[in-house]
């Protein structure tokens, strides 16, 4: 059995040293041998205001993490600094600090809480590596005070006893692996494993640190239902599709070699369950906002080659944050603009100005603070009614 002050013990006396020897030394050292400080900086510039939501002081934390990893990661610069003279020349207990740490690569994980056996242990589950390990961290336990994350990011170290964490400490509200995966996959379309997301991300850890703008954002679920509302797509290679045996249960359209197959019953919102069918490329997409949508639309398409499975699986506020941290338009569903309505100019300039004001409201959540909505309406020209609902909406989560 664990004795777990006994490991407590080891846990702050190892982040006693860590405290000198890291924070006041190593990284210092890095930035002037390796120029790490001005290589992330250089990173960084094309995020610029991604950095501005989440602020300069969160930022540097980022920055110490970023340059911490480069350091201890796997064959990290440690390896090398180690017979450097000004390392040698360290107080014993600190070389001996550092030897150590050279020994376990820090790695940056994607987890799950799966016990709590202890006050500030935590038993974790890596979800891209799919192994458990123990973390000793009183600051997840200070993060549950004001949140409710559904998975953490962080950056890890052994200490011979458990791991522990360095920097900044994300626990995300509303983002799952699903959508940590879906993320990873726009960022580098290679990906096709956890195993190549994790070399993505000891690659590659700056995009991924970004999500931490987003980490508030709770999960979306329909008002009515309760039923979570995520983007389920799945595209199969279907030879034929015979439209005519399919009218019973859909509602069909035609435009330029696609059919659009609208599942009677689902096909409005929140389900929107429709397929389509492209004859020159035979190729069926299958989309809905939900899981009970996809479900029906899979059934009723059952007697063809496909299994009721999506390719994806994401929440909107993911895709909206991958579109703003990777500079691009994510179109996941290409067939549905041959098929929509024209929005009028009036209708887009309304939608730009809700979506403009989320954004101001993110600042707000992510601070823990109550913004001056008449104040901020009034700037932005929106009815006080409208910034009520849509602070309801992104502040919801504090309330659970």
């Amino acid at each position: 059995m664990r004795n777990y002050e006994s490991i407590k013990q080891t846990c702050k006396n190892n982040s006693k040293i860590a405290a000198t020897v890291i924070d006041e030394f190593i990284l210092y050292y890095a930035a002037d041998k390796d120029k790490l400080h001005q290589i992330i900086l250089g990173h960084l510039k094309k995020y610029k205001e991604i950095i501005q939501e989440i602020g300069q002081e969160t930022t540097n934390k980022l920055i110490a993490q970023y340059m911490a990893h480069r350091v201890f990661k796997e064959n990290g610069l440690i390896k090398k600094y180690l017979n450097h003279s000004a390392i040698k020349n360290l107080i014993p207990t600190e070389y001996a600090f550092l030897e150590e740490e050279s020994k376990s690569a820090w790695k940056y994980r994607y987890s799950v809480i799966v016990g709590n056996p202890a006050p500030d242990f935590y038993e974790m589950y890596d979800v891209f590596r799919e192994e458990e390990f123990l973390l000793y961290s009183p600051g997840t336990t200070l993060t549950f005070e004001t949140q409710s994350p559904i998975l953490w990011f962080n950056l890890t170290a052994f200490n011979g006893e458990c791991w522990a964490t360095f920097g900044p400490i994300t626990g995300y509200n509303g983002f799952n692996e699903d959508d940590i995966f879906f993320f990873a996959t726009e960022l580098n379309p290679d990906i096709e494993s956890g195993e190549e997301l994790i070399e993505e991300l000891e690659k590659n850890p700056i995009p991924f640190s970004m999500l931490l703008s987003n980490a508030n954002v709770p999960r979306v679920k329909n008002s009515q239902s309760g039923e979570e509302i995520l983007l389920h797509q799945a595209i199969d290679q279907v030879d034929s599709l015979d439209t005519e045996s399919l009218k019973e249960k859909f509602n069909i359209a035609w435009n330029k070699d696609v059919y659009q197959l609208n599942l009677i019953g689902f096909s409005e919102a929140p389900h929107s369950a429709i397929a389509y069918y492209d004859e020159a490329q035979k190729l069926l997409m299958r989309t809905s906002l939900t899981a009970h949508g996809f479900d029906a639309l899979s059934k009723a398409l059952q007697h063809l080659p496909i299994e009721n499975l999506a390719d994806v699986l994401v929440s909107l506020p993911m895709k909206t944050c991958a579109e703003e941290i990777l500079n691009k338009t994510i179109d996941l569903i290409p067939y549905e603009h041959l098929f929509s309505k024209e929005i009028s100019s009036k209708e887009q300039q309304e939608m730009d100005e809700l979506n403009d004001f989320l954004h101001i409201l993110i600042p707000y959540v992510n601070a823990g603070e109550e913004p001056d909505l008449q104040t901020l309406a009034q700037q932005a020209k929106l009815p006080y009614q409208t910034a009520q609902d849509l602070w309801r909406i992104v502040s919801k989560h504090k309330k659970s």
